[in-house]
């Protein structure tokens, strides 16, 4: 998840509601410039970060998106971009430093023209080595370890016909009827569907009864309580699971529903398709 996420989010609230910028611009005041800039991820043109977070809190609140939920993924994000800018600066000042040895140590230990060609070369050589490593394109930096491999294709077993063959059946012999299927130990009920919740009661004979959540499409931000108690928040990557469990209630939050399924008891909830945080609660 990225920073355009959130300009996408507040766009596309605006959108559902039938605004325009300018509306925007006349609930809360802020410059159309900047608010365009927020909706296309152009950070760098607002003023600063203390400004940012206020413009966010106000546009979401203006088109009702969960502006809490917008400022915790804009530190969340904001922080992990702060870290790999101090280790790019880190390791540049560590080259620095060893560049700066080999240029001493070669003009004590040379002198004259000889000296300055030697110097020349070393400074071109740095050079060629700081722009490579920097410029390089996404794919000669590519772990190869990500390629995908192509799927294995189980060929058919040559057996397979004979074992069919014995399993036809003498049609002297008596089948017995199949027996009648056993209903669902869990018995999921729709309670209370809202725009931005639903609720659904639990039956069920097990003290402790369990929900996991999968993302597929892309990241999603979840926050988990259980029993009245906060037990696990985060960002879920695609294709990540988690799993929670409650004897009462379970409530689960998510900031991108799109991009999530939930079971309760191998029961699959209905896929809610927003940008929009949404909760879901399952109750005795």
């Amino acid at each position: 998840m990225n920073m355009d996420d959130i300009g996408n989010i507040l766009k596309q609230a605006r959108i559902d509601k039938n605004m325009t910028i300018r509306d925007v611009h006349e609930v809360t005041k802020i410059m159309p410039r900047y608010l365009e800039a927020i909706e296309e991820g152009q950070w760098d043109l607002l003023p600063g970060t203390a400004y940012a977070k206020g413009y966010i809190r106000s546009y979401a609140e203006v088109v009702e998106v969960d502006g809490d939920y917008l400022i915790e993924l804009f530190n969340e994000i904001l922080k992990t971009s702060n870290n790999m800018v101090k280790q790019e600066e880190q390791l540049y000042d560590k080259k620095r430093k060893s560049y700066t040895r080999l240029l001493k140590d070669v003009s004590e230990s040379r002198s004259g023209t000889w000296g300055i060609v030697a110097l020349v070369c070393i400074v071109v050589v740095i050079a060629i080595v700081h722009f490579s490593s920097n410029w390089a394109p996404p794919h000669d930096r590519q772990n190869p370890d990500s390629i995908e491999q192509p799927p294995v294709v189980q060929q058919p077993s040559e057996s397979e016909p004979e074992s069919k063959a014995e399993s036809k059946v003498d049609p002297e012999v008596e089948v017995e009827p199949e027996p009648e299927p056993i209903p669902p130990e869990t018995q999921l009920t729709l309670l209370e569907q809202k725009a931005n919740s639903t609720i659904y009661t639990i039956d069920t004979d097990k003290e402790l009864f369990t929900a996991t959540i999968s993302t597929i499409n892309g990241p999603c931000w979840v926050r988990i309580t259980a029993d009245g108690k906060k037990i696990w928040e985060g960002t879920m990557q695609v294709d990540d699971t988690h799993t929670a469990q409650a004897t009462n209630e379970l409530t689960i939050r998510m900031g991108l529903p799109q991009n999530a399924n939930i079971e309760v008891e191998e029961q699959k909830l209905p896929h809610i398709d927003s940008k929009n945080p949404h909760d879901f609660t399952i109750q005795r």
